[in-house]
């Protein structure tokens, strides 16, 4: 990300700032890309592109009343000078309709930071070389996004923060047969040939595996291992509103029995907010910096909250610098003590799951969640691979796979970043082990 779009950013606020009013505070966010992307389809190029946008939030602020809007920048100085003054114009005369806003809460006290990481990433087109080399005779189809991301925040009390990452997300499935496929993903800031490598053989491996005569199980309770792709998807699921002060304060947390004490999580559960150890800025849209870890699970226990603004307005209550949505951006399970080489001799017989999709929750209010196993489900004997095994649905509560039934997880975590691209590329994250569970519920 060129320099250009942070002294683009500044300027522009300042422009934008000298047209407010004495009486009036003016907000303003900036969100820039600079991506590529590449489509695989057969293990070929099949569709390769490029996105370059940047984007402006203005938010005008009048005592209790405020207004946003979110325009695009052309980054021609004179049309995104007028596009302001529109803009402002708009905000401030729409204010005078609106009532105020009880629960409306700003960074008062200045905080301004910079933050910029460029990673010593090889071009797209490299990259792309690499996966088609490494990927040579398999039926994959994936997509890679390359390239920066940046995010600005400033205010008209002097308040002026910026963030710059790079970093890259290659997220592909190889198909075997029938519905058979295996699933995997690299995700990072510096690019390594012998990682990529690594799991395309694991891949290959687990192919001739899945080409065996599939196994059928019988509802039941099996010892199961979740990689830490399968355990990112309960910990997303748990991410949609569990997290929330505001869902704990109403009581629509899935983690209420948890919070109120009714039930625990195995003391070896440590579950916090690692925003020093994310990809994303440290600050968030009402210029509120954000805690550098919030401790949300410890030994098992409800520890605390995610805090927006607005919630801290409304329960009186610290902001730890949370989006609005009060959800995870930098989720962390801690480590445990297995080692991943002995995981499939801890698991005996049993099943490993690669991957799991479709997740939902069947019982909010216990916790409890549904889903399917995904791709590479094998069947484990006597601590040896066997048999691909069809898909299954689960039916199981949180408090049982890292609750009672949590036999550990790993010493070994894998950092996952988000691979969304809706409106924009994601800088959520996660970072968390595999888990080993006794009894967990196949239910179809």
């Amino acid at each position: 990300m060129s320099q250009d779009h942070q002294s683009f950013f500044y300027t522009l606020f300042e422009y934008a700032q000298g047209k407010i009013l004495e009486h009036e505070t003016l907000l303003a966010s900036f969100y820039a890309e600079e991506s590529s992307f590449v489509r695989f389809n057969s293990g070929q190029i099949r569709q390769p592109g490029s996105v370059s946008q940047t984007e402006f939030t203005l938010e005008l602020v009048d005592d209790k009343k405020h207004l946003s809007a979110t325009f695009s920048l052309s980054q021609n100085d004179n049309d995104d000078k007028q596009t302001v003054d529109e803009t402002l114009a708009t905000l401030r005369e729409n204010l005078q309709s609106i009532p105020d806003d009880p629960h409306f809460l700003y960074a008062t006290e200045v905080n301004s930071s910079e933050n910029s990481e460029a990673g010593s990433l090889p071009t797209a087109q490299e990259i792309t070389e690499e996966i088609l080399a490494e990927g040579a005779g398999l039926d994959f189809v994936g997509i890679l996004a390359h390239g920066s991301v940046a995010c600005g925040f400033a205010n008209s009390l002097g308040q002026r923060n910026w963030f710059t990452r790079d970093n890259f997300n290659f997220d592909w499935s190889v198909y075997s047969h029938e519905d058979k496929a295996i699933k995997s993903g690299y995700s990072g800031f510096e690019w390594d040939r012998d990682i990529l490598s690594a799991k395309f053989a694991h891949t290959r491996k687990h192919l001739d595996i899945l080409k065996l005569p599939p196994k059928t199980l019988e509802p039941g309770e099996y010892k199961v291992f979740l990689t830490p792709a399968a355990l990112s998807e309960v910990l997303g699921l748990l991410g949609w509103f569990s997290f929330s002060k505001k869902a704990v304060k109403t009581k629509q947390s899935a983690l209420l029995t948890l919070v109120e004490e009714q039930c625990t999580l195995h003391p070896s559960v440590h579950i916090n907010e690692n925003n020093n150890g994310g990809v994303g800025p440290m600050f968030n849209s009402k210029g509120f910096v954000k805690e550098s870890s919030i401790e949300l699970v410890s030994k098992g226990l409800y520890s605390g909250a995610l805090t927006s603004a607005r919630s801290a307005r409304e329960y009186d209550v610290p902001t730890d610098g949370s989006n609005a949505g009060e959800t995870p951006e930098s989720l962390e399970l801690g480590a445990g003590k297995l080692l991943e080489k002995d995981i499939l001799t801890e698991l005996g017989d049993g099943l490993y799951i690669s991957n799991l999709w479709y997740m939902n929750f069947s019982d909010r209010q216990s916790c409890r969640m549904t889903g399917m196993t995904r791709f590479a489900t094998f069947w484990v004997e006597d601590g040896k691979i066997k048999a691909p095994v069809n898909v299954m649905r689960f039916d199981e509560s949180l408090y049982r796979m890292l609750g009672e039934n949590l036999v550990g997880l790993t010493q070994e975590r894998e950092h996952i970043l988000d691979a969304g691209t809706y409106h924009r590329r994601s800088t959520n994250s996660i970072n968390l082990p595999g888990a080993l569970i006794e009894g967990f519920r196949l239910t179809l």
